[in-house]
């Protein structure tokens, strides 16, 4: 929830039919993290957005917490769409006032890979 008015929805997969199938079948397919999707609470309707930026690849399964001014989303881990296997351990950062994402460089022993986790920030006020 941003500024208690807004539902940020970033990445996923979503089904569609694959039209090479004779049967046509359902398959998933990725979204990209430039794709993102904003439900407006007070006015009860969708909004499209395209992100720009250091665009994360593909994901499912990752985590997403506000940070604690509300400015930046932080994106953690996931795994691949394609693959059920491959898991993530990346962290990018989403700026709302621009809707860019960035990598930031990050000192330390990153946590494993993983997916389908959760996050919460942790603010500490010194």
């Amino acid at each position: 929830m941003i500024a208690n008015k807004y539902v940020l929805i970033i990445g996923g997969v979503v089904y569609s039919r694959d039209v090479t199938d004779p049967a046509g079948k359902l398959r998933l397919n990725p979204v990209s993290m430039s794709s993102l999707l904003i439900f407006d609470i007070p006015n009860s309707r969708w909004i499209n957005v395209t992100a720009g930026g250091n665009i994360p690849a593909p994901r499912r399964g990752h985590s997403a917490v506000l940070s604690h001014d509300g400015k930046n989303v932080i994106v953690f881990g996931g795994g691949v769409p394609e693959d059920s296997h491959e898991q993530l351990n990346d962290l990018f950062i989403l700026e709302l006032d621009t809707m860019r994402w960035t990598a930031p460089s990050i000192k330390g022993v990153p946590p494993k890979p993983r997916r389908y986790h959760k996050g919460s920030y942790a603010y500490a006020h010194k």
